[in-house]
């Protein structure tokens, strides 16, 4: 997956397509306060589009269809060594990553079982 580059002072919602710098206002208010496309996902149907009000339809599913492909990295490391204090210390790492799409994370809905089903 190719990400836009941004600046590190820029919010990552600037990735998303549509989003400017003139609507960063809307994500950070009073009432609110994203500052993370995963922030972004996690928020209702109707609040997302009332959020993005200012879009078009077909720019707003432009910006939902981004999110859908977004990855979400689960990131764990474990380490194994006895002697975790010396400099020399031979040390095992182990690294175990998950990849997930925001998608199914937070843009599926749950019935009432509990089970996710899909939108597509």
């Amino acid at each position: 997956m190719i990400v836009q580059a941004l600046w590190e002072i820029k919010s990552p919602l600037m990735q998303l397509p549509h989003v400017t710098e003139d609507m960063q206002k809307y994500f950070m208010s009073k009432k609110r306060s994203v500052s993370s496309i995963q922030q972004f996902c996690e928020m209702k149907e109707e609040d997302r589009r009332q959020l993005l009000k200012i879009l078009s339809d077909d720019q707003y599913t432009d910006v939902m269809n981004v999110c859908s492909n977004m990855p979400l990295i689960d990131f764990k490391v474990q380490i194994e060594g006895k002697y975790l204090t010396l400099s020399m210390a031979l040390l095992t790492f182990k690294f175990k990553v998950k990849q997930y799409h925001i998608f199914y994370i937070y843009l599926d809905k749950s019935d009432n079982s509990g089970n996710i089903t899909s939108n597509q």
